[in-house]
């Protein structure tokens, strides 16, 4: 009985572990309400890029400017955690079935 428990946390960890590589990997992207700073996040939340999204001048000050990019970073950063999240609880679901909450 403990055997098959131990195969089975074995199996969730080998799992989990492929999930968080390949979510390093993977690219998320999030946006601005105006739509004007886009970013790019890996799968873990990490910055991997931004940008903005129009090659047109503006009259933007920095405060406003700074906080474009912090909404596009978290928006992509949020983005990122919900796959995150949805892969683990899809993972634990399939190697664990019949546990509450999974």
């Amino acid at each position: 009985m403990f055997g098959n428990i131990l195969e089975k946390v074995q199996q969730a960890k080998a799992k989990a572990e492929a999930i968080q590589a390949d979510l390093s990997n993977a690219r998320f992207e999030g946006q601005d309400a105006s739509g004007f700073v886009s970013a790019i996040v890996n799968g873990n939340g990490k910055l991997i890029s931004f940008s903005f999204l129009t090659d047109q001048p503006t009259e933007l000050g920095l405060t406003e400017l700074e906080s474009m990019i912090f909404e596009a970073v978290s928006t992509a950063q949020t983005n990122a955690s919900t796959a995150s999240s949805a892969a683990m609880k899809e993972a634990a679901k399939d190697i664990l079935p019949g546990i509450p909450g999974l």
